[in-house]
């Protein structure tokens, strides 16, 4: 069940954004869990920690929705956070507490259902994933997210991080299935990189974020490069 709160001082805005976040997710057989607060105030007293969304409007009696913003963002860092408002002079202010978007009122059902699938997306990429590797008789966890790449090394996988590697007596088939669908492509039959620490593509190479340089191959580099624009249009 997705948890979401809106927070607006008018009973009519907060029921009807209910309404079609509602229809959002039933149109999707979805579950959701709406809580509805009034203030700025009340919605920090009260806002469950695990709400991954929040619909803030910004001309509220008490603490305005920037302000009420910059509370959250300072308690909940990851939190996707939407200004409704009729109001477009304060998309400047907005950047400052880093608002994902903002929907003008009276709120559009197409141009809600579009951002939110969007918001879903990154939220989704944001998640931690976990792999499952093997250590001898151990089992050991990976969050995915942070690994920039793997390595082939015969009969050994390589893991790379931001500043540290680890090994694993692994095939390259044993992880393969587990990072599909999670922003990894092979670019090379001896590598697999993740496209999230991408930082640059060369003719010949690839530039992750840790500075790694891992070839691509010509064979793969077609393929590679679709997988990559396929990856890039579905990030805001």
């Amino acid at each position: 069940m997705f948890p979401i709160a809106i927070c607006d001082d008018s009973p009519v805005a907060r029921a009807e954004l209910k309404r079609y976040l509602q229809r959002y997710w039933d149109d999707r057989g979805q579950q959701v869990r709406i809580r509805e607060f009034a203030g700025g105030e009340e919605l920090l007293r009260g806002i469950p920690a695990e709400t991954r969304i929040v619909f803030l409007d910004i001309e509220m009696p008490g603490l305005s929705g920037i302000e009420t913003a910059r509370a959250l963002r300072e308690r909940y860092p990851a939190l996707c956070i939407f200004f409704v408002t009729a109001f477009t002079q304060y998309a400047i202010e907005g950047y400052s507490v880093h608002a994902y978007a903002y929907l003008k009122k009276p709120v559009k059902y197409g141009q809600l259902c579009q951002q939110l699938d969007d918001a879903l997306t990154t939220l989704q990429r944001e998640r931690p994933h976990f792999i499952t590797m093997r250590r001898g008789s151990s089992t050991v966890l990976l969050n995915s997210r942070d690994i920039q790449s793997i390595e082939v090394k015969r009969h050994t996988l390589i893991v790379s991080y931001a500043t540290e590697k680890e090994s694993f007596a692994m095939n390259l088939n044993d992880v393969l299935p587990q990072l599909e669908g999670h922003g990894f492509s092979q670019c090379h039959r001896s590598y697999v990189v993740n496209l999230a620490h991408l930082s640059r593509i060369t003719a010949t190479d690839l530039v992750m974020q840790n500075g790694e340089l891992i070839p691509l191959s010509k064979y793969r580099r077609k393929a590679f490069l679709e997988e990559y624009a396929q990856y890039k249009g579905g990030i805001v």
